[in-house]
């Protein structure tokens, strides 16, 4: 396999929470339910124009987790996350601890 393959995939999504954060449009600690607001108020789309998926920001959430069990995908895993007081999961980038 060829190194290329071998590393991580970027996520195109986290790159635009990335940059909404560092913006002040998303907040660091963030649900599910705050990415959707967020994609919904600010229009948030796929590379190609078209929306994400309604499931896709949750899968993609548990699937960028650093200690997502092992997969052969090489998707990005740049999230933490702890359940709040409410019992809902948050997240953030874990680089930025």
């Amino acid at each position: 396999m060829s190194d290329a393959k071998q590393k991580a995939r970027s996520n195109p999504l986290f790159d635009q929470m990335d940059e909404a954060i560092n913006k002040g449009h998303l907040i660091q600690r963030f649900t599910a339910e705050i990415v959707k607001a967020w994609m919904t108020k600010f229009n948030i789309r796929k590379g190609d124009g078209t929306q994400y998926s309604k499931g896709y920001v949750t899968t993609r959430l548990s699937n960028g987790l650093i200690k997502t069990k092992k997969t052969k995908n090489r998707n990005s895993r740049r999230l933490k996350r702890e359940m709040n007081n409410d019992g809902i999961f948050e997240y953030w980038f874990a680089d930025t601890e």
